[in-house]
């Protein structure tokens, strides 16, 4: 559902295309992850107190550092195909029923664009570790947007795989 607009652009007798900052899209993301090594109401999964952890597993994220009760400011870098740029942003969690589920709402720009977001996240522990299942609604706009929901659809499933494997080794080895 990506609406793309674009405008031709005269200068010097050379034509080209350049796309509107209105390029908007949406995602949801869904999935079931297990973290291992960590059980959910162990202390580096309690998610007010962990961020942290939380922050060293993030792909490029380059701060995160808390502004409030259960409020966080971010930075980050990130890339979509040849779209790259910096991000900053706030991250609010809410509705918390520790250690069981939780609400995150996302918001950041940047020279790429915007991304808003809200997921939630829901904890359970499992043998040797925690499962961890999360629903997202994500509008992505700008021009990281133009790129299209199939490509920005995978670049956010392997973020949510890097992030989640990075957060198995910190735990495994906060254990040892």
């Amino acid at each position: 559902m990506s609406r793309a607009s674009s405008q031709a652009v005269f200068g010097s007798g050379t034509r080209r295309r350049v796309h509107s900052p209105s390029v908007a899209t949406s995602i949801t993301v869904v999935g079931v992850e297990f973290v291992c090594g960590s059980t959910y109401a162990s202390t580096p999964m309690r998610l007010n107190a962990g961020y942290a952890c939380g922050a060293q597993a993030l792909p490029g994220c380059e701060k995160l550092e808390a502004i409030g009760e259960n409020e966080y400011k971010a930075t980050m870098k990130v890339g979509v195909a040849a779209i790259k740029g910096t991000f900053d942003g706030k991250v609010k969690l809410s509705d918390l029923e520790p250690p069981h589920r939780y609400r995150m709402a996302v918001e950041g720009s940047g020279g790429p664009g915007f991304v808003r977001g809200d997921a939630g996240m829901q904890l359970s522990d499992v043998d040797g570790g925690t499962r961890v299942s999360y629903s997202a609604d994500v509008q992505v706009g700008g021009l990281i947007a133009s790129v299209g929901q199939r490509m920005l659809g995978g670049v956010s499933k392997m973020m949510l795989d890097q992030f989640f494997g990075r957060m198995t080794d910190l735990l495994t080895a906060q254990k040892t």
